[in-house]
């Protein structure tokens, strides 16, 4: 089937006119002019679809309260909806194996064994692309086995691993990690504290930890997953998760961390709440600070815009908001870009322009937004 006269945008440039032609669901072939036949696009844009690398929500949509479960069907279903209708087109459903879940409970060993095989079970269905990000907590020594399975099996597409042991990584700054779990468990200051010194009296050993990573990172090179680090703070970390092999820092949280990573070639990935913020909840490094000093968030997750656009979207048409209610988010939301297209830095002009524009009479134009402030700050 071709698809003809539409705007094509390439990896290298913009083909006004141009024509794909689509066979067994692959493109099989490009040309840049109209043929005849076919559907016609009339200068409608064609260009590749988001990747979404690290998204937690079908952890949320499957148990959005603690017990509250979902039927699987029910909402993969819902969230394949959202994500299609905002662009994405590949997502990495980021769920965890967490020592300190319950049986029973969001990303403990089995619920989350259950959730990975029922994704992939459930993926010819789908409109996205539905991959696994498994989320392994590193001290969490007895799930090895699990992911050992799930690799084999082939069911698990990325594995990142973190260790969420106050004092270091996420939890680095103690004082702060203190006033936040005060915070969420709604008990004092002095309780919050006992909390913490509990968790840290019962660390994992670090010749443990070093040898779950060093055993997760073989599982990793024998299936040829790939694997990514997470939080890192230190450049010590960083060079010993890359010489494990990995090839992503997810969110460091030192500059000292962030700048390893890059030096030993690893991508980095900083998040938008800390982007659109200013600042990470946890006192950590900051996504702005990152760009300021030259660190290139290879990936900027779209925990919040994307999901705000897609709620948005959905309250309208449940004639839920009135359509000017609509019309002051969405203009929120192209203020927030505006914000971070400001702060960010953008990479050496390559003596290419690219023109995104709406057809004509379209008047929502943020996913340009996205896809201009991407091309731009490559």
């Amino acid at each position: 089937m071709w698809l003809s006269d539409f705007t094509l945008v390439l990896p290298d440039r913009v083909v006004p006119g141009g024509s794909i032609l689509i066979e067994d669901g692959r493109i099989a072939e490009i040309r840049e002019h109209a043929v005849a036949g076919g559907i016609r696009g009339y200068g409608k844009h064609i260009f590749p679809g988001f990747i979404d690398m690290h998204g937690d929500m079908i952890e949320h949509e499957l148990e959005p309260r603690v017990k509250v479960d979902f039927p699987m069907q029910v909402a993969l279903s819902h969230l394949d909806a959202r994500l299609a209708a905002c662009g994405v087109t590949t997502a990495y459903a980021a769920v965890s194996f967490s020592k300190g879940a319950r049986d029973g409970e969001r990303r403990s060993f089995e619920h989350t064994s259950t959730v990975i095989r029922s994704l992939k079970s459930a993926k010819s269905t789908m409109r996205v692309d539905h991959k696994i990000h498994t989320r392994f907590d590193i001290t969490f020594t007895s799930a090895i086995e699990a992911l050992e399975n799930l690799l084999a099996d082939g069911l698990v597409d990325l594995v990142s691993v973190m260790d969420h042991t106050p004092g270091q990584g996420q939890y680095r700054n103690l004082e702060r990690h203190i006033e936040l779990r005060a915070a969420h468990h709604g008990v004092s200051l002095e309780k919050a504290r006992d909390m913490v010194n509990a968790r840290i009296r019962a660390a994992t050993p670090e010749d443990q930890i070093l040898a779950n990573l060093q055993h997760v990172s073989k599982l990793c090179k024998d299936a040829g997953v790939a694997l990514a680090s997470h939080d890192d703070d230190t450049a010590q970390k960083g060079h010993l998760v890359a010489d494990l092999g990995a090839v992503i820092s997810e969110f460091p949280v030192t500059l000292e961390a962030a700048e390893t990573a890059v030096s030993r070639g690893l991508m980095t990935a900083m998040g938008a709440p800390n982007a659109m913020r200013g600042q990470s909840y946890s006192g950590n490094l900051s996504a702005r600070d990152a760009h300021a000093a030259g660190i290139p968030a290879t990936e900027l997750f779209e925990d919040v815009l994307h999901v705000v656009q897609v709620e948005i979207g959905r309250m309208w048409h449940c004639g839920e908001v009135h359509v000017a209610e609509e019309h002051a988010v969405s203009r929120a939301v192209e203020q927030s870009l505006a914000a971070l297209r400001e702060r960010a830095e953008r990479s050496e002009p390559r003596g290419q322009r690219v023109l995104v524009a709406c057809p004509a009479a379209e008047l929502h134009g943020i996913p340009l937004h996205f896809v201009a402030d991407a091309l731009e700050l490559d």
